[in-house]
């Protein structure tokens, strides 16, 4: 890029004509004014006259702005009538200071310096314009007595003004009310509504004024179309605000420069930047507010060198800029980290003499230091250096000191912060605060609470930043105390709705456990600037999934931003059948938001399709992805084994072999599965012994369980014996002993069986599969009163349960429940079609039977029988029916299961704690191995 700086410009200054004409009008009524005062004493009955003489003058001096001069004639009229004291507190009202106005109100009611005048309508009008511009409400309300006493002196001046005073005052209750009041509102009471909740932050209420206002037949003029970009531009509201702009067109504004620059702004805040350049080409006048808008709106949306040359070509056609032009590049140049740049700016700085104005000598601070390599070993820390050396002895003031502090923390030099901050005479928020700050991030969280404790004792307000980094120095500490504490103190201090204030207690209360207190926290902002990320991954953890779901359909609907975590953390949540359709719709708006693309949330989806019963639509995601990582072979990899496919698991490990992509504990988990679902022992313990030789992976506990799966399956109980006896003892946990006892139950091996549940139960004593599985094999053993013991422990556990999702609803069918009618009707209809067809039911499944209760029938008794009844019931003919269940499904309801899968012309669908059944023509998925 070229030089930025190509015509050296000088201070601005007032153009030498105006400056001339200004002291010559002084000068003129100042000479007129002393030769009047020389004259002999005018006769009482030319008072009057003189009096007029006066005023003439006093308006004179007011109109050319010479206040001070005004007061003075004003001070030494021997007679003022109301016009002489309307002049001049109309003068103080237009150029300040307004509370001048309030003193000779209260002067002119008290008779100071003559008779007792009667106020008219224009100086209550007057008087209570100033109220506004002060802010005193007191004051105004005074007034408002006195209009009302005095009631003649109501007309539209006196109306519109009290309008305007609570307006300004944020009293809009009593705003409306007066508007209320007014019998047909004029253009300057409607605006001055408009502008009293634009101004106090209900921009929303304002348009729907505005509206009202339009369809009243009332033609806004600039003010109103200035409020209502400003309201479109605070609430981004790109369709009404592009509304307003052609009815600024219609009705010949769009030439008015102040206009034009507000939609400047309002393209810009909205994000759009082709709108912004449009109006400013067409613009026929630019000003350097124009200029400084245009720069300010590509830097707002991180467009830097764009802003740049906009820059440039403003130095090259204006030749002149000004602190906000230079506070707005500056920026750009540290997002760009363009010393350079910054450098030659500098340098223009230090030419044209405004090297002392605060505010562009923190902002140049802040430019070096955002230049900084702060990751380098050696970093250029020179300029700031030079900086504090070329401010020194001048004075810091707080933003100076801010930006200082700031650099100091981020290079960690935190006694030099120190250093700094105690240079600063009566140091305000901010340098506290980014003392504040610079403590938390440098990893001093308990100093900074300290810190904070002292601002606090000070008197010191703290402000959004100090807050959030209490906040999170909280969080880091893990002191949800303190952090109650601060959001009590946030409370008290009205920053209950401030968007990063509210959300970084949103991360403290959902980072410690408190997901709930988290979520009362969303009514206090809007839910497009809610950081959704924490709350979803605290209700993942506290495994509320419903929570997930609705919070998903609020992002929705208020167009929320999901990080890539947030979106894998949905998915997690959608990983059940029962929770297929969200699932799917989650899909859905992932692909519409253009997140789907990521590798990471594309493993995600992988995952939840496997876990939702969905094979083929994993398979599908995974083919889709154009860069697939070693989580995504794995992910696929563990699909097709939990599928049944294990032939087709075995043969992905060789593809990723030879894809050069490197197998984890996860991978090396999913195919020691494969392995015992085809019998490969040896292959199985070749690929173990290769984790930790090959390819450096120490084997873990579930390493452990899969060899024990291997063995067990393939009946060689003695050498899984052996082969646990040689476990590290630090590894032997439930999962193996839990796993044997899965094994001995296909096989129907009643002492491995009872040696499995009995170490089982002796790391876990309340697991209610195992107590269950030893009552029965004590039964079968012989072994009847400690099997009655069991049973007794038994009957106080959970009873079993089975889902099903239709049309969005979730639906349970619990053990020791009495199904409806039309289930218990179904339920039997499907018994006699089975009788009729020939069915027997198996009884060789003891084992398998042992998680629920016993029944003399087909196997229709079961959880997971009602709830697939309910399914044939509620879903179209020909869609497949999904079951979850809590509980291993029994060897009756699986033969059951197969033989139905034979007529229903439907696939059925059970997941159950340890595998998929997938029925389908007399078949299931697990190969009757689970």
């Amino acid at each position: 890029m070229q030089s930025l700086l190509t015509c050296p410009t000088t201070p601005f200054l007032l153009p030498p004509s105006l400056h001339n004409l200004h002291s010559q009008t002084l000068l003129q009524l100042q000479s007129n004014h002393i030769a009047q005062t020389k004259l002999k004493p005018i006769p009482q009955n030319e008072i009057h006259a003189r009096t007029r003489l006066f005023n003439l003058y006093l308006r004179m001096y007011v109109n050319a702005g010479a206040m001070q001069e005004a007061r003075k004639l004003f001070d030494e009229m021997p007679e003022r009538s109301l016009v002489s004291w309307t002049i001049v507190m109309s003068g103080y009202a237009r150029h300040g200071p307004a509370s001048e106005v309030l003193m000779m109100f209260w002067d002119m009611l008290c008779g100071s310096g003559g008779g007792l005048l009667r106020p008219d309508s224009f100086v209550f009008a007057v008087v209570l314009r100033a109220c506004g511009m002060v802010e005193c409400l007191s004051y105004g309300r005074g007034v408002h007595g006195l209009v009302v006493k005095q009631s003649s002196v109501v007309d539209s001046f006196v109306e519109n003004a009290l309008v305007s005073m609570y307006g300004s005052c944020g009293a809009l209750e009593d705003a409306a009310v007066v508007f209320g009041g007014i019998d047909k509102p004029d253009l300057v009471g409607w605006s001055s509504i408009l502008s009293g909740y634009v101004k106090n932050g209900l921009e929303e209420e304002g348009l729907r004024i505005f509206c009202d206002m339009v369809s009243g037949g009332i033609e806004p003029d600039a003010f109103a179309f200035s409020m209502v970009l400003g309201a479109c531009t605070n609430l981004e509201c790109w369709d009404f605000g592009t509304q307003a702009h052609c009815y600024i067109i219609k009705m010949g504004f769009d030439s008015c420069l102040y206009l034009e620059n507000s939609l400047m702004d309002f393209y810009a805040k909205c994000g759009d930047l082709e709108g912004m350049r449009r109006v400013f080409s067409h613009m026929s006048e630019k000003n350097l507010v124009s200029w400084n808008t245009f720069i300010n709106g590509y830097v707002h949306n991180f467009h830097y060198l764009e802003a740049l040359r906009i820059f440039q070509i403003l130095m090259e056609e204006v030749s002149q800029c000004d602190d906000f032009s230079l506070l707005s590049i500056l920026k750009a140049v540290s997002g760009l980290g363009h010393l350079d740049h910054g450098k030659e700016i500098h340098g223009y700085i230090l030419r044209a003499g405004i090297e002392t104005n605060r505010y562009v000598v923190s902002s140049l601070l802040d430019m070096y230091i955002g230049c900084i390599d702060h990751e380098s070993l050696y970093p250029r820390v020179e300029v700031p250096l030079k900086l504090l050396n070329y401010l020194e002895g001048g004075g810091y003031d707080e933003f100076i000191m801010t930006s200082l502090l700031k650099w100091c923390s981020l290079e960690s030099s935190l006694e030099t912060a120190k250093r700094v901050f105690t240079r600063v005479e009566q140091p305000d928020t901010a340098p506290w605060s980014a003392l504040i700050s610079g403590h938390s991030w440098n990893g001093c969280f308990a100093e900074a609470l300290k810190l904070f404790r002292k601002m606090q004792f000070d008197g010191i307000k703290a402000n959004e930043f100090t807050f959030t980094s209490v906040i999170l120095a909280c969080l880091a500490l893990e002191n949800l105390r303190k952090g109650k504490e601060l959001h009590c103190k946030i409370l008290r201090s009205g920053y209950e709705s401030n968007f990063s204030v509210v959300n970084t207690l949103i991360n403290l209360y959902s980072e410690l456990w408190q997901h709930k207190q988290a979520l009362k926290l969303c009514s206090m902002i809007p839910d497009s600037e809610i950081s959704w990320n924490f709350l979803i991954r605290a209700c993942l953890g506290a495994e509320d999934y419903e929570i997930i779901h609705k919070l998903l359909w609020r992002i929705q609907v208020s167009h929320g931003n999901l990080d890539p975590v947030s979106a894998c953390d949905i998915f997690a949540s959608c990983s059940s059948p029962v929770l297929l359709n969200v699932g799917t719709q989650a899909h859905a708006y992932m692909t519409k938001r253009g997140l789907i693309s990521h590798p990471t949330i594309s493993n995600s989806l992988i995952q939840m399709y496997s876990a939702c019963g969905k094979f083929d639509e994993a398979v599908q995601a995974f083919n889709l992805m154009p860069e697939k990582d070693t989580c995504s072979w794995t992910s696929i990899l563990s699909a097709r084994v939990e599928h049944g496919h294990p032939s087709e698991a075995l043969n992905l490990i060789s593809q990723m072999r030879w894809k050069n992509k490197p197998a984890d504990q996860s991978t090396f988990r999913s195919v020691l599965n494969a392995c015992a679902q085809m019998g490969l022992v040896d292959e199985a313990f070749r690929l173990f012994f290769s984790m930790k030789e090959v390819y450096g992976i120490e084997p873990l506990e579930e390493h452990y369980s899969c060899m024990v799966e291997v063995l067990g399956r393939a009946g060689m109980f003695e050498e899984v014996l052996d082969f646990i006896n040689g476990v590290p003892t630090f590894k032997l946990g439930p999962l193996i002993w839990r796993t044997l006892l899965s094994s001995s139950r296909i096989h129907g091996n009643m002492k491995v069986a009872q040696y499995a549940a009995e170490k089982l139960l002796e790391l876990e004593p309340s697991d209610f599969s195992a107590n269950l599985l030893l009552e029965q094999v004590l039964l079968t053993l012989g072994e009847w009163d400690n099997a009655l013991k069991l049973k007794t422990k038994t009957k106080s556990m959970r009873a079993s349960s089975s889902w099903i999702e239709i049309r969005n609803r979730i639906y349970e069918f619990a053990s020791d429940e009495n199904p409806a009618k039309e289930v218990s009707a179904k339920l039997a209809e499907i018994e006699g079609k089975m009788e009729e067809l020939g069915y027997v039911a198996d009884k060789n499944h003891l084992l398998h039977n042992a998680e629920e209760e016993e029944y003399d029938g087909v196997g229709l008794h079961h959880t997971e029988m009602k709830a697939l009844a309910f399914g044939l019931i509620s879903l179209p003919h020909g869609m497949p029916v999904r079951v979850v269940k809590n509980v291993r499904m029994c060897g009756d309801c699986h033969s059951a299961c197969k033989f139905m899968s034979t007529f229903l012309e439907r696939e059925l669908v059970v997941k159950d704690p340890y595998s998929f059944h997938h029925f389908r023509d007399g078949k299931c998925s697990c190969r009757d191995t689970w």
